[in-house]
């Protein structure tokens, strides 16, 4: 009976050893090519604010979307690179998380591109069960899911081409800021900034 309890033990780390080397070699984020996408109005990227981005120009800030994983869910973001992007530099970087019923492109979006103007890469990102992130019931705003979408957001950010994992930091908007400001660290490295 010791034996095969030693045997079934070992075999069980084999599995979970060979488990987490699959998991490491599996890229924590696809990119998506907009024109796949149906824009609901006449910016190709579904942006709603004045000055938005219309499309991606050389020297200039460009949009990429991303798609990643949060608790089974496929979560959707736009990821802001700053103008002359060269993924072989590092810049430091921006979660900026949507109010209420907001999503990555009304104001999230707005204040993405004005920081990647200034030289961050951001991420805007719809929150679970919002927007076109996965998630029933639809439009559910929790805080503690709301606190699990920023830090996976840190996660996928930190990763991303040029980022400066010791350099993210976050920007909510409304109720999103008031869920950062209750949990004043999230991830290693971020930080609540001074308004």
């Amino acid at each position: 009976m010791n034996n095969l309890f030693k045997t079934m033990l070992c075999g069980g780390a084999a599995l979970m050893l060979a488990g987490t080397s699959v998991a490491q070699t599996r890229p924590a984020f696809s990119e998506t090519d907009f024109s796949t996408i149906q824009s609901p109005n006449t910016n190709p990227f579904g942006l709603v604010y004045r000055g938005a981005i219309t499309q991606n120009e050389t020297r200039k800030v460009n949009i990429h979307r991303i798609t990643y994983d949060l608790n089974g869910l496929k979560i959707v973001a736009n990821v802001y690179t700053p103008a002359g992007y060269d993924a072989s530099k590092t810049y430091p970087a921006l979660v900026v998380a949507h109010p209420n019923g907001g999503c990555k492109e009304q104001v999230a979006g707005l204040y993405s591109q004005r920081m990647t103007e200034q030289g961050y890469i951001c991420l805007a990102f719809d929150a679970a069960y919002q927007g076109g992130s996965e998630g029933e019931p639809r439009n559910v705003d929790k805080p503690a899911n709301r606190i699990e979408d920023i830090r996976r957001a840190c996660d996928i950010l930190a990763q991303y081409p040029g980022v400066d994992a010791k350099r993210i930091g976050i920007l909510g908007i409304s109720e999103a800021e008031v869920t950062h400001s209750r949990r004043h660290k999230l991830t290693n490295g971020s930080r609540r900034l001074p308004h």
